[in-house]
């Protein structure tokens, strides 16, 4: 390695190492790796293109983030609180009274325990989408199982509101079923979110 300043040297084992200098100009280019002026100034500007399945993962993702905060916020009064006397039966309290909204009745722990442990499996479930996603299905193919599961979802929770199902008392089934999978489906590409950005 003559000729480089290259420097032998030991580790602290007794391993040889080779030490390069650094050059005092960190800008000098050894490799040809970036443009010199003249090439900056004379070569025509191309823009790397984003892949189209990236744009779609962003709606799938604001799509998830929109569900996420929608859903989340009434988590608390639909499973705590019992129907308001006078309401629409769908969960509403009467208009121009201060009643608090609510459907299930089911009270304050269960409803923290449904919200808690949905909050916590939104963090966890992502760790087993990625792993389907690597060792078996293959990104895209898990983005679309996870859609297809927070379709399904939606789907059960809307069955969870509809009035006839509350008041015949068997709302918390399919309520129950409606949450926990949403969070599974978000979990199916919510780690997916940066990734056609960055491969």
């Amino acid at each position: 390695m003559s000729g480089t300043g290259a420097v032998m040297s030991e580790t602290k084992e007794g391993r040889p190492i080779t030490v390069l200098p650094l050059s005092e100009d960190l800008s000098e280019d050894r490799d040809g790796m970036f443009p010199t002026e003249e090439e900056k100034a004379t070569l025509r500007k191309v823009a790397g293109k984003v892949p189209k399945v990236a744009f779609l993962i962003c709606v799938i993702e604001f799509a998830e983030r929109a569900s996420w905060y929608g859903v989340v916020q009434v988590f608390g009064n639909y499973v705590r609180a019992p129907l308001p006397a006078g309401g629409n039966g769908a969960g509403a309290p009467k208009k121009g009274t201060q009643d608090t909204a609510g459907a299930l009745g089911k009270g304050n722990a269960i409803s923290n325990a449904i919200k808690q442990s949905y909050q916590m499996l939104a963090y966890f479930s992502p760790i087993l989408g990625g792993w389907l996603a690597d060792t078996k299905t293959g990104r895209f193919n898990m983005v679309c199982i996870g859609v297809g599961i927070f379709a399904f979802s939606h789907i059960v929770l809307i069955v969870a509101g509809i009035p006839k199902v509350i008041q015949s008392g068997k709302a918390f089934g399919p309520f129950a079923v409606g949450v926990y999978s949403l969070v599974f489906g978000a979990g199916k590409f919510s780690y997916i979110e940066g990734l056609p950005f960055f491969d």
